[in-house]
């Protein structure tokens, strides 16, 4: 199996965090734009080849192919990764509470894209935009954790992984790190975070100890300079008591 994206996290780390949960054996070749980094690729010749070939119907990443199947849109990517693994429930019920529970995971991670994403904001101006993030976060976390009751579980649907675990870690995986202190009204997600991040495999690949190293976390305020100290996070999550 081979994943091509960018040489950042993005939109690919979901398909990232579902392949290391399930030791799925991939490789995965990583684009930069120019000048181009050891190790990567360059975006512009890659992109142009895609477009010739239809390997990148869309000039777009991420893709993945597996057999004789070349896929791109990362939602079709994470689909069809769910339906093999069957990560998508038992029944056209069961896959429709997932496929709501990934679309508000979703809405939650766009808040986080629209201040952060792209942007190369200092002083007061990450100031204003962690302001505006921070305002916005209890209200969707708040959505999230009743529909999360409503299924109940240990999982964001139910006591078994489903393919919306892995767009929830992410999502919240980003607000931690803008807001450590975000989840402290929300103890059921709290508890899936802890849960989902102990996982051995994703354990592993959140400490670098797996096949695969996981990238640095960019954009946002992510760094010690920063207004938002939520890079060291996860070592809450796996020192805290047993739940």
């Amino acid at each position: 199996m081979m994943v091509r994206y960018f040489g950042v996290r993005g939109i690919a780390e979901p398909i990232r965090l579902l392949l290391n949960d399930l030791a799925v054996d991939y490789q995965e070749v990583r684009y930069m734009r120019a000048p181009v980094p050891d190790g990567m690729v360059d975006w512009a010749v890659a992109k142009k080849e895609g477009l010739e070939s239809g390997l990148l119907p869309f000039g777009q990443v991420p893709s993945l192919s597996h057999g004789d199947i070349n896929l791109v849109q990362s939602r079709a990517i994470m689909n069809y990764l769910g339906r093999v693994h069957g990560l998508l429930g038992d029944s056209p019920q069961a896959a429709a509470k997932i496929e709501v529970m990934i679309g508000g995971c979703e809405d939650l991670k766009n808040i986080w894209r629209k201040q952060f994403y792209g942007k190369d904001l200092k002083g007061d101006e990450m100031v204003a935009a962690l302001a505006a993030y921070t305002e916005q976060l209890p209200t969707w976390l708040g959505y999230l954790s009743k529909l999360k009751g409503s299924h109940g579980g240990r999982y964001m649907v139910g006591d078994a992984v489903t393919l919306a675990d892995f767009y929830a870690f992410e999502a919240m995986d980003a607000a931690l790190r803008a807001v450590p202190e975000a989840l402290s009204k929300f103890p059921s997600l709290a508890g899936f975070m802890r849960t989902f991040a102990l996982r051995p495999n994703i354990k592993k690949y959140l400490l670098h100890e797996g096949k695969h190293i996981r990238l640095p976390f960019t954009g946002g305020p992510d760094t010690k300079e920063s207004p938002g100290k939520g890079h060291t996070y996860l070592h809450s999550l796996f020192t805290a008591p047993d739940l």
